[in-house]
C-alpha cells in the first residue's frame, strides 16, 4: 500500500475530526435558544442539499437494497447525533467528546451478538481500559449516574450500532454516496414533524451557524469516507481521537475552561484503549493473512 495514500488518509481523518467539533460547538451554542430537534432537521436537511448535485446524474442512484439495515444506520446515526446534543447541555464538550468516542469499545460488542465475529482476548483488555476511562471521566461515586455523562454514553452505543450497520452495508456492496444521502434524508424526514410542531424562528446570526452546523456535518463525513477508503480503517480509526484534543483546546482557549485531571486520564486511557482495539485487530488480520500466503 503507497505510503502516499496513507498520509492523505491521516490527513482526511485529522480534518474531519475538526468539523465534527465545530459541529458539537456551534450546536452547543444555539440549543441555548433552539430545540434540538430543528438543528437536526436543518442539519441534515442542508447535507442533503449539498449531496444532491453529486447524484443528480447518477440513474442507478436509487436502486436500493437492504432497506432494513439502511434504516437501523440511519435511525442510529440521528440518535448519537441526538444524544451528543443533549448530552452538551449538562457536560462540558471535552468530556461529551471524549464519551461520544467510547462507541469502538461497543462495535465488538455489537459485532460479537449480531455479526457472530469473535475476538481475541486482548481486543477485549483493550475494551475494559476504555471502560475505566469512562468510570474515571464520570467519577466513581454516586455521581456516575450523572444524567448528561449516561446520555453521552448512549450516544456512543448508537454511533456503535450505526458503525456496525455501515460495516454490513459496505459488505453488501452499497456504495458510500448512497449510504451519507440516506442518512441525511431518513434523518431530515424523521425531524420534520418535531421540528413544525417546536418551530423556534432563528436570528440571522442563528442561521449562519445552522448552515455552518449542516456544512461541516457534510464535510465530516465525506471526509471520513474518503480517508477510509484509502486503507483499511485500522490504519487510520485511531486518528479519529484526536477530537478529544481538538475539544480540549478548543474548551481552553475559547471557553477558558482547565483540562480537569479527571478529564485529562479519562481521555488518555481511552484513547490508548481505543487505538490498541483497532492495532491488534490489523496486527491479527496481517498475521492471518501470512498464514495463509504459506498455506499454513
Amino acid at each position: 500500500m503507497p505510503s502516499s495514500s496513507i498520509i492523505k488518509g491521516i490527513f482526511f481523518i485529522l480534518t474531519a475530526s475538526i468539523f465534527y467539533l465545530f459541529v458539537n460547538a456551534l450546536a452547543s451554542h444555539v440549543q441555548n435558544h433552539l430545540p434540538i430537534t430543528q438543528i437536526l432537521f436543518l442539519q441534515n436537511l442542508i447535507a442533503l442539499c449539498c449531496l444532491i448535485p453529486s447524484i443528480w446524474n447518477n440513474k442507478h442512484f436509487f436502486q436500493i437494497t437492504n432497506w432494513k439495515i439502511h434504516l437501523i444506520r440511519d435511525l442510529a446515526g440521528l440518535a448519537s447525533y441526538y444524544f451528543i446534543f443533549l448530552a452538551l447541555k449538562t457536560i462540558n464538550l471535552v468530556d461529551a467528546t471524549t464519551l461520544h468516542f467510547t462507541g469502538p469499545f461497543f462495535v465488538p460488542i455489537l459485532s460479537y451478538f449480531w455479526l457472530k465475529e469473535r475476538f481475541s482476548p486482548h481486543v477485549w483488555w483493550s475494551i475494559g481500559l476504555g471502560f475505566t476511562g469512562i468510570v474515571i471521566i464520570i467519577h466513581p461515586s454516586w455521581d456516575v449516574f450523572h444524567a448528561g455523562a449516561l446520555i453521552a454514553l448512549l450516544g456512543a452505543a448508537a454511533t456503535a450500532l450505526a458503525l456496525s450497520a455501515v460495516r454490513h452495508l459496505l459488505l453488501k456492496g452499497e456504495p458510500p454516496q448512497r449510504i451519507l444521502f440516506l442518512f441525511f434524508a431518513v434523518s431530515a424526514l424523521t425531524m420534520l414533524p418535531f421540528c413544525a410542531v417546536n418551530w423556534v424562528a432563528p436570528t440571522i446570526m442563528e442561521w449562519f451557524s445552522l448552515v455552518a452546523i449542516g456544512i461541516f456535518a457534510i464535510a465530516n463525513q465525506q471526509l471520513l469516507t474518503k480517508g477510509f477508503s484509502l486503507a483499511p480503517i485500522s490504519y487510520f480509526a485511531p486518528f479519529a481521537y484526536s477530537s478529544i484534543v481538538y475539544a480540549a483546546l478548543f474548551n481552553w482557549f475559547v471557553f477558558k475552561e482547565p483540562i480537569g485531571i479527571r478529564s485529562f486520564l479519562g481521555s488518555a486511557m481511552i484513547i490508548i484503549g481505543g487505538s490498541f482495539t483497532y492495532l491488534l485487530a490489523k496486527r491479527e488480520v496481517r498475521i492471518h493473512k501470512q498464514l495463509e500466503e504459506s498455506g499454513i
